[in-house]
């Protein structure tokens, strides 16, 4: 049984293009072997991007089992030409492999038959029956406004009470009833976060294939959308907001620059307070990656205290440097090329007002979709491993994170299905885990990644549906043949924000080197994640392994009006730390000086 309801296998090629994961751990190679456990041709990239180190069993529960489910539903449901995107653990790490139709890799088969299996294999032919009904329904416009009409807010609100829900005199059925509301809290944030990722597929795919083809470059085609990533700058607006009330209070700037705690921040005034307590309930209560043993923003305030200080001193980098107004010219003047370019008329119009329409949830959506999801499971979760291990079920707080929800959940309730020897078990997981995070493992398992497909003989809309596909991924997960070449044998990437800068390379590999980074700083990472957004306001330049146009450091880099490269590589490896490089946005060329 396959997921389209059924039937044999369809033998067509794999759609490996549209999953570019770039892999950041230099040194890795390919291991060509069979996969361990898996016989169907598939091949496997380890997943960095997301899941730079090994997962506790409550992440592995909601990003390898979970998503995985939800987004072979998802292919399923909306037609998409593929059975999903398959998470799995192989050597306690985190890879990911495209799943055809059929579930397994196999040689695509000559064009001419394609209109044939199109119309004679069932799952073929329902899944482009389910294409064609969502596009005749308008379904991702429908998603779109229903996020945008409540359902952000009203996901963000539950995960909030669940964060503040009073759990100190409640018994352990109360605290097991809170755990499963954050559990399905979070799942359904999976689900919607990659419903929101179709809508960019079918809305800003579709305009910026169109586009591309009329000639137009990926730099015009990001012009359409300058400005409109409000919830990236949002924690930087916020942050900016403290210190103009710091700085409107006789000698805060001074006792902000002295201050060794965000408490006596929050002492400089009433004022300062209030905006330092509004900033952590908005962004602090959100979790920095996908993994619950990860501590929250508001767990690290000497991160906000870091970033306050070098704002006050270095006088803030103001995102969007031209201004609402100049954004707002800008996409209209951009929009008023495209229309004509395609053609004009109300079907043009229709195209880039949706997309413009849909391109701040990109990035937005993450905040109420796994951001406070993730956090208000954390934070539920220290409450039941504090219990635990009071009670001697457990030799630490956090290694709750190391058994498995369903095993908490019966220890909690006494039914069947808690481990005998929780302590134990959690500790074992906990050192395989870390021993997992410091071990060399393969970047790739299985055979080399089919290439793009050959769309020849599938019905048109179909095949410019996975165009479009094709397209919207390349951007966000970098198409290498649109990087330069340096003059200078430095490294080269995609410029995706214009400028010139020198500064020092700061080489942070993850969010535990925030308190490292100094105003000024050239930030050379693997890649970030909307949570980053916090210290661009200190940043010079961004160097980015990973990542393309419209990829998270990109879009973030461009509303900040840093100069930024991405898919450079190698960076992280190559540039030292404290080296004085010169980032030039615009060629994608980084070079030490």
């Amino acid at each position: 049984m396959n997921a389209a309801g059924g039937g044999e296998p369809v033998p067509i090629g794999s759609l490996a293009s549209l999953a570019h994961a770039h892999e950041s751990t230099i040194g890795a190679v390919r291991d060509d072997s069979p996969t361990p456990g898996d016989d169907r041709n598939l091949s496997w990239e380890l997943e960095t991007s997301h899941f730079p180190a090994p997962l506790t069993r409550w992440a592995a529960t909601l990003y390898v089992t979970e998503e995985t489910r939800v987004i072979k539903e998802l292919c399923r449901d909306y037609g998409l030409m593929i059975d999903g995107v398959e998470m799995k653990e192989f050597h306690g790490r985190v890879y990911s492999a495209l799943v055809p139709i059929g579930g397994k890799a196999r040689k695509p088969p000559p064009s001419f038959l394609v209109p044939l299996l199109c119309k004679v294999v069932p799952p073929l032919r329902r899944r482009i029956a389910n294409a064609r009904r969502a596009e005749a329904a308008d379904a991702y416009t429908e998603v779109v406004e229903r996020w945008l009409g409540g359902q952000e807010q009203a996901m963000l609100e539950e995960g909030h009470e669940l964060i503040d829900r009073p759990l100190d005199g409640a018994t352990e059925a109360e605290v097991a009833d809170a755990l499963e509301a954050a559990s399905d809290l979070a799942v359904r944030g999976t689900r919607q976060h990659f419903l929101l990722h179709g809508t960019g597929v079918d809305t800003i795919g579709r305009l910026g294939l169109r586009l591309d083809r009329a000639g137009w470059s990926t730099a015009e085609v990001t012009e359409l959308f300058t400005g409109l990533s409000d919830t990236s700058t949002g924690p930087a607006r916020a942050q900016a907001e403290i210190v103009e009330r710091v700085r409107a209070t006789p000698a805060g700037l001074d006792a902000l620059a002295s201050a060794r705690t965000l408490d006596e921040v929050a002492a400089i005034s009433a004022e300062v307070a209030t905006a330092v307590t509004s900033y952590l309930d908005t962004w602090g209560r959100r979790a920095v990656r996908y993994e619950v043993v990860e501590a929250t923003v508001a767990e690290r305030p000497e991160w906000v205290l870091g970033l306050l200080q070098d704002q006050a001193a270095d006088g803030g980098r103001r995102p969007a440097a031209g201004g609402a107004a100049d954004d707002e010219q800008r996409r209209r003047g951009a929009a008023e090329r495209a229309e004509a370019a395609l053609g004009g008329g109300a079907d043009a119009r229709r195209l880039v007002e949706r997309a413009q329409r849909a391109f701040p949830i990109r990035e937005g959506n993450e905040t109420a979709t796994v951001g406070v999801p993730v956090a208000a499971l954390r934070r539920i979760g220290l409450v039941v491993g504090a219990r635990l291990a009071a009670s001697g079920a457990l030799e630490r707080t956090e290694d709750v994170f190391d058994l498995e929800l369903a095993e908490v959940i019966a220890l909690l309730r006494g039914t069947a299905g808690a481990p005998a020897e929780p302590a134990a078990l959690a500790r074992r997981r906990r050192e395989a885990r870390l021993a997992a995070g410091r071990a060399r493992v393969p970047a790739t398992l299985g055979p080399p990644a089919a290439g793009p497909p050959d769309l020849a003989g599938f019905p048109a809309d179909i095949a410019e549906g996975v165009a479009a596909t094709i397209w919207y991924t390349d951007k966000i997960f970098g198409d290498r043949t649109e990087a330069p070449s340096s003059p200078d044998g430095g490294l080269c990437g995609v410029g995706v924000s214009p400028g010139v800068y020198e500064g020092t390379a700061r080489v942070v590999l993850d969010e535990s080197g925030f308190d490292r980074i100094e105003a000024g700083d050239v930030l050379v990472c693997s890649i970030t994640s909307p949570v980053w957004s916090m210290v661009f306001p200190s940043l010079g330049a961004l160097v980015c392994d990973a990542g393309g146009p419209l990829s998270h450091p990109a879009i973030i880099a461009r509303e900040f009006g840093i100069p930024a490269v991405v898919g450079a590589g190698t960076a992280t490896a190559v540039l030292d730390d404290g080296a004085q490089v010169r980032v030039d946005g615009r060629a994608g060329t980084v070079s030490v000086l």
